[in-house]
């Protein structure tokens, strides 16, 4: 608000001393002429070169070009004038007899010319150029047209009069008529948009000074000038309206007001009427000439039906470029969107790279997995069938499982990362390894290689394999169970040759483990066999194929029978009598295991509570599986079992196999709070054949220990076997935990055991596992 007040008092201030200038050129007064048209160029320069200073010349640089060129017209104005004051009052020359003054005013009709041109450059660049054109030659043929009645009326010999006068007024008079010609081109041209004030200003203002010099030219034509006249303050009007627009331009930049004007000669065509004009001003000035108003409206009329057609021409040409710009646009979319999806596609591609690598690696050891190995495997068998044999190592680390559960499964994955490190010391290009999951690898060998090549290259697996394993404070030491199937002895395609592999390694398993083995038809045999068993036990009807027999225990000192251990017996219709040691394997790995446990523990039971109903006081014993001791329903069956035959838990004792103590204290601390409260015996089976050291006997809840049977067949020839007996029966007694021999079958081992301090003993020697009824006698007999 401030700065418009300022913008207000600047304006009224320059009017103000123009309207001096003006009441002494009413009067054509030289003296107050003399001294008011300097006074008010003065004003006029300090404000333009002011303004004209401000502009940013390096934001607007056309802008800055233009009002330089005006301010210096302005400066060339002010200086004549100011010289032509200085010869009128402080000399006795009559300035206006110098033609030199006279023609140094006409200094700043070429800077306000070229300030046009530089203007008009600028602007017609951006416009049509047949439409340019046409409006340049009708509104110029209009012009002369208009001038011949007006400036030359309309004679010949006027023409010639003013083209002998001074060559500068000719020059002049030119350039005035090209100055207007250009104005009323850019003023009566269709255009969009709308005019600033201060463009309309400054060129309301270039208009007036050209027509104020045109007038001039034509009062020095005829001899009729006067300085300090009406048509000097022409001029100085021209000067007013530019300096008004110089002052108007600072004001929107300061008020930050957006300049609305387009330069483009195309839109609406109400301006086109504005060339009626010329016929208008040329009947002012001559009477009803048909000729004269003919020859306007002749160029009226060809000039608007041209634009009309150029106009549509336009509107098309717009269009059109609107429509490239669409299509530019569209491209410019369509290409970003090219490019995002091209990015996206190589972002899919990594990404189907990177799941593409996952889903053939193991994500633990970084081998192929189990189902890209397949794939693979299958494809390279059926491209090798005739290049030699193909062998096939399946590879299973021996009882790994001790290790995850003693030292937990992140101790476990560190040595399984660390097995597969040595692994893929035997993985080139003719070969192919992969973990197929758990602690199980195979690795396939292509090329013509000989059985003492596939044997050398399993023992430096087992080798490698049975390397010291360090982890953290652990030392650990691992082995390997191989099994070896080679094509085409042994199979004729990559399913068959990967299952006698499979076989084969369970082979090694059953044959003592950290070793290779061949592939044998055998294998197979026992395979079916083994697969038959597992259907028959599942069908299998308890009550008539099943039996228990009684092996009795004898005190070693009293010779008395103290107890039985009852041993199941399998009796097919079809295969006849199974042996244990073949068919209860198969029923730990098919669960059946659970159910034919529970008939054991039934008709054990059921018999147990018959004969100490006969007061024989027999204690039995009962083998449960490992996997029983997993089942939550083993203890509420065996406590409902006891209820519904009234029989006291303590004829009953719980063996156990040793293999229950590699998995540590937790599971022990287990089997303790399953029987603790129950009040049954419980006794660890075949100890001595496993692993668990003999420390564990301290924080064993069992109340007796059966010593292994291969102990005790060679305890009459083996001292190491001896001294381990010995061993473990002094360290049994030193903390009350009775042992019972298992397997005695001679004299000899019976009088060592005796010697040693065995409290119990069962054996061939002393009875054989016999049915309940002969049990029942033997018991009458004892």
């Amino acid at each position: 608000m401030e700065y418009k007040k300022v913008y207000v008092k600047t304006v009224l201030t320059l009017i103000l001393v123009y309207s001096t200038f003006f009441i002494s050129s009413l009067f054509s007064s030289d003296f107050y002429g003399n001294i008011f048209s300097p006074i008010a160029c003065m004003a006029t320069l300090v404000i333009m070169y002011r303004n004209t200073s401000r502009i940013n010349g390096a934001a607007q640089p056309l802008s800055k070009r233009i009002w330089t060129h005006l301010t210096i017209a302005v400066l060339a104005w002010t200086i004549s004038d100011i010289v032509w004051s200085y010869y009128y009052f402080f000399t006795p020359f009559d300035p206006g007899e110098s033609l030199f003054l006279i023609h140094s005013y006409s200094i700043s009709n070429v800077f306000l010319f070229t300030a046009e041109i530089i203007c008009a450059v600028e602007i017609f660049k951006k416009w049509n150029l047949l439409q340019l054109i046409l409006d340049s030659v009708s509104i110029a043929l209009s012009t002369i047209i208009l001038l011949w009645v007006v400036y030359f009326n309309s004679s010949f010999e006027i023409v010639m009069i003013i083209s002998q006068q001074h060559t500068v007024d000719n020059i002049m008079f030119v350039l005035d008529i090209a100055a207007l010609i250009g104005i009323l081109v850019t003023a009566f041209s269709i255009r969009e948009g709308k005019v600033n004030l201060h463009t309309k200003l400054v060129i309301c203002g270039v208009f007036v000074f050209i027509l104020g010099d045109l007038h001039y030219l034509y009062q020095t034509f005829y001899d009729l000038y006067t300085p300090n006249s009406m048509t000097d303050f022409t001029y100085m009007i021209g000067f007013l309206l530019i300096a008004i627009g110089s002052i108007t331009k600072n004001y929107w930049e300061h008020m930050k007001i957006r300049e609305t004007f387009s330069y483009i000669n195309v839109g609406l065509q109400h301006r086109r009427l504005t060339i009626f004009i010329f016929p208008l001003i040329a009947l002012l000035f001559r009477n009803f000439d048909i000729q004269i108003i003919t020859n306007f409206l002749v160029i009226i009329v060809f000039r608007e039906i041209l634009s009309s057609y150029l106009q549509k021409y336009i509107e098309h040409e717009k269009l059109l470029s609107k429509e490239k710009e669409m299509n530019l646009l569209l491209e410019d979319k369509i290409r970003q969107r090219t490019m995002e999806i091209t990015k996206k596609n190589k972002q899919l591609e990594i990404k189907n790279t990177e799941l593409d690598y996952m889903s053939k690696k193991d994500h633990l050891t970084n081998l192929y997995n189990r189902r890209y190995f397949f794939e693979k495997f299958n494809n390279s068998f059926l491209s090798t069938l005739d290049s030699g044999r193909t062998a096939l190592f399946y590879i299973d680390l021996d009882r790994f499982k001790i290790i995850n559960d003693m030292y937990g499964h992140h101790v476990g994955d560190m040595a399984l990362i660390e097995i597969s490190r040595r692994l893929k010391l035997y993985d080139n290009d003719d070969s192919i390894l992969a973990r197929l999951g758990g602690d199980e690898f195979v690795l396939v060998k292509y090329g013509d290689f000989t059985y003492d090549e596939f044997s050398q290259l399993a023992d430096s697996i087992i080798h490698d394999c049975n390397a010291p394993i360090e982890i953290g404070e652990y030392m650990l030491y691992v082995s390997a169970s191989i099994g070896i199937s080679v094509y085409p002895v042994d199979a004729k395609d990559s399913y068959t040759l990967m299952r006698n592999a499979d076989l084969a390694m369970h082979e090694m398993k059953d044959n003592g483990k950290n070793g290779y083995i061949f592939f044998d038809s055998k294998f197979s045999d026992k395979a079916k066999r083994k697969l038959l068993l597992e259907n028959l036990l599942k069908s299998a009807d308890y009550d008539k194929e099943f039996s228990i027999l009684y092996q009795p225990q004898f005190n070693i000192d009293s010779k008395k029978i103290i107890g039985a251990e009852a041993l199941l017996r399998w009796n097919n219709k079809e295969l006849g009598s199974v042996s244990p040691e073949e068919f209860i394997p198969i029923a730990e790995e098919t669960d059946c295991i659970n159910s034919i446990g529970q008939w054991v523990m039934e008709q054990a039971i059921k018999q147990s509570a018959k004969w100490n109903k006969m007061c024989y006081n027999v204690k039995v014993g009962i083998n449960v599986s490992p996997k029983q001791l997993d089942s939550k329903n083993l203890i509420e069956t065996l406590t409902k079992i006891l209820e519904e035959n009234s029989l006291s838990p303590k004829y009953i004792d719980i063996e156990i196999t040793e293999n229950v103590a590699v998995a540590g204290e937790y599971k022990i601390h287990q089997i303790n709070s399953l029987f603790s409260s129950l009040g049954v015996s419980v006794s660890i089976d075949d100890f001595g054949t496993g692993y668990s050291a003999l420390s564990y006997l301290k924080i064993f809840p069992f109340e007796r220990i059966k010593i292994a049977k291969p102990l005790i067949d060679v305890i009459a020839t083996d001292s190491f076997d001896y001294e381990i007996v010995k061993a473990v029966i002094t360290l049994a007694k030193s903390i009350g935990i009775r042992t019972i021999a298992e397997g005695v079958e001679s004299e000899d081992q019976l009088e060592i055991l005796t010697s040693l301090g065995c409290d119990e003993v069962q054996g061939f020697l002393v009875g054989r596992p016999i049915d309940k009824y002969e049990f029942e006698e033997l018991l009458k007999n004892n």
